[in-house]
């Protein structure tokens, strides 16, 4: 797939800041822009650019360096655990990965209290494991601790996992990071709670 057509209507336009929203194509269209002269560092990707190679695979392995400042922003999960993803499969796509982890985790946990006869169901168990109790972050301490009676807390490599009584996530972590020397760097991230956000909003529409 190319996008020679869409990085020259960008080129036209001449925007202050460009939001790259892609999956496996990410790199193809980071390319076309960049050739059209496009400045990286006037772009943000989304969480498919989080794939470790995608600066080599943006220039076809001629000079990485090419696309060196511009950004990444996603929903990625802590630097640890993204170091473990890129330490695994250089070539791998990391888009989604903690919550899929953490989704794995907590379904096995919410199986061992509904198996123990402690919720109804997978649905009440998972608010259970992740609601008030003993916080915990891996599969094995989380497991022990029920095993041992305690109520459990699980906050996963995603961030902070709470879920409201409809199941709803309260709690977000997004991840950001930028292209230096043809390599993911500087990677940082962020904590933001959705309950607050959400009681703010209505606040202000109540205020309205």
């Amino acid at each position: 797939m190319t996008f020679t057509g869409t990085a020259e209507d960008v080129v036209a336009i001449q925007p202050d800041l460009s939001i790259l929203v892609t999956y496996e194509e990410g790199a193809n269209l980071l390319s076309a822009l960049v050739t059209a002269g496009v400045d990286p560092a006037k772009m943000i990707g989304l969480d498919a650019f989080f794939q470790p190679r995608i600066a080599d695979l943006a220039t076809a392995g001629t000079d990485a360096t090419a696309v060196d400042g511009f950004q990444a922003l996603g929903a990625m999960g802590n630097r640890a655990f993204l170091q473990r993803l890129y330490d695994d499969d250089p070539n791998g796509q990391v888009a989604n990965a903690a919550q899929a982890y953490d989704c794995a985790v907590m379904l096995s946990l919410a199986t061992a209290v509904v198996d123990a006869g402690d919720a109804d169901s997978l649905a009440l168990a998972m608010i259970d494991v992740t609601g008030d109790g003993v916080t915990c972050t891996t599969y094995a301490d989380c497991l022990d601790k029920l095993n041992a009676g305690e109520n459990i807390n699980y906050d996963g490599v995603s961030g902070q996992i709470q879920l409201d009584e409809n199941g709803d996530p309260t709690f977000a972590r997004f991840t950001t990071a930028k292209l230096e020397g043809g390599v993911v760097t500087d990677i940082q991230s962020s904590d933001v709670d959705i309950a607050d956000i959400r009681r703010q909003q209505e606040a202000y529409a109540a205020a309205a």
